[in-house]
């Protein structure tokens, strides 16, 4: 038998490559698998992202005068930080002043005719001024006048009240006078009548028995008639003398009630004065305070405008503005119009301030506010959108930085719409394709 060499053993490059690269497709399967099956369990955070700019709730407060006039100070700078009711700056106040002066002199005039006239109207024995006039009239010489004035004018009242009165009464005494003296002539011609009456009588008795003659008789007749004549015309003249003494008390009461009544009449005036002066001092006690500019609101100081003393400051022109800084932070967050369906009122947002480069500024958290039910456009760029209004509470911005957030910051809003899967994200483009695809098919 004849003995063959051994060939040698030939290896198969496919054979040899074949393990690795089934483990190879076994790994990069398990990778998809694995890869697919967290991209469709896997939960991931979906939010909206939206440019925004940061505003101030309520806005800037405009500080403005209301009369206008001469800046006499000016004792604030842009940018300075200024409390509530602060003096900003001061409006030359001789104006103001002047009129408060005029306006106060007038009030009190009228308050001292007041106190007279009621005075008067209830016959006082004298003017009791309110003490508040009684002290100022110390040290103010004007005022002391116009007391004294009033004084003087109660006095020449009260006598002319009293002349008047007295010679009314006086009158009324005359005819008292009167009427007692016609009562006394009365009894006294009833007397004499009664015995001219017995006489008479007697008289007739005897001329009856012829003892004397009918001229006596005659003659007696004629006295008791002419003394009934005189008795008749002194009762006349006593009823004239009632009729005047009634007259003379209802003239001395005409007099008192004509007094009272035309002091009520001006009382009424004087108090109405009173009222107008005060509604008048009390306009110009304002504008008078108006002369100091006091900030509405604490904040920060910008737009100053009225930075030079003695320039003119018109009737409700604005000197500055207050940013205030106890106020809600706003954002208004611009939404394409293709993501407005997902935003919604109360949504949590995240929030990021590209102009503070501060790596330690932590995200500011806040929520939608306001999604306005109709979109604008860009004047610039002709893009539509949603102007979204995210606010965020003032201690959340004061905790999270030192920096100050200025009014037209650039701001980027993640307004958060919950959580989806990744594979949802992948999906999506290809459904809305497919959609369009039917829908055009």
């Amino acid at each position: 038998m004849t003995d063959h060499p051994e060939m040698p053993e030939m290896h198969d490059p496919a054979a040899s490559i074949r393990g690795p690269v089934i483990a190879g497709l076994v790994i990069v399967g398990l990778s998809f698998v694995g890869f697919g099956g967290w991209a469709a369990t896997a939960p991931l955070a979906g939010a909206v992202a939206a440019p925004g700019v940061i505003a101030v709730e309520g806005g800037r407060k405009a500080v403005q005068h209301m009369e206008g006039g001469v800046v006499s100070a000016v004792l604030v700078a842009e940018g300075d930080r200024v409390a509530e009711g602060q003096v900003l700056a001061r409006i030359d106040p001789v104006q103001a002043s002047a009129s408060v002066r005029r306006l106060t002199d007038r009030h009190n005039a009228a308050r001292a005719r007041v106190a007279r006239l009621e005075a008067q109207r209830e016959a006082a024995a004298a003017v009791a001024f309110p003490p508040d006039l009684t002290a100022l009239a110390e040290a103010d010489p004007v005022l002391s006048g116009v007391l004294e004035a009033e004084r003087r004018a109660f006095a020449e009242a009260r006598e002319a009240l009293a002349g008047e009165t007295e010679m009314t009464a006086g009158r009324l005494a005359q005819v008292r006078e009167e009427i007692a003296a016609l009562e006394a002539t009365a009894v006294a011609r009833a007397k004499e009548k009664r015995l001219l009456e017995e006489e008479l009588a007697g008289i007739r008795d005897l001329h009856a028995k012829g003892l004397v003659t009918a001229t006596r008789v005659r003659s007696l007749e004629r006295g008791l008639a002419h003394l009934e004549g005189q008795e008749a015309q002194a009762e006349a003249d006593r009823a004239r003398a009632e009729s005047s003494a009634t007259e003379a008390e209802l003239k001395l009461a005409q007099v008192h009630r004509a007094a009272r009544e035309e002091a009520a009449a001006a009382l009424r005036d004087a108090r109405l004065e009173v009222a107008d002066a005060a509604a008048q001092l009390q306009a110009a006690e304002d504008v008078l305070a108006r002369t100091e500019v006091r900030a509405p609101r604490a904040g920060v100081v910008q737009g100053l405008a009225a930075q030079t003393v003695g320039g003119v400051v018109k009737p409700g022109q604005t000197l500055m503005e207050i940013v205030p800084d106890d106020q809600t932070l706003q954002i208004a967050a611009r939404v394409p119009p293709t993501d407005i369906e997902r935003v919604h009122v109360g949504q949590e947002t995240e929030i990021r301030f590209p102009g503070l480069h501060d790596r330690n500024l932590p995200l500011l958290t806040g929520a939608v506010d306001v999604v306005p039910g109709d979109s604008q456009q860009d004047e610039r760029t002709g893009m539509a959108f949603y102007n979204v209004t995210v606010s965020v509470p003032s201690g959340r911005v004061e905790g999270a930085t030192d920096h100050v957030l200025k009014p037209g910051m650039p701001a980027e809003v993640m307004i958060l719409t919950g959580e989806r899967t990744l594979l949802d994200y992948l999906m999506k483009p290809l459904r809305s394709a497919l959609d369009k695809a039917l829908i055009e098919e």
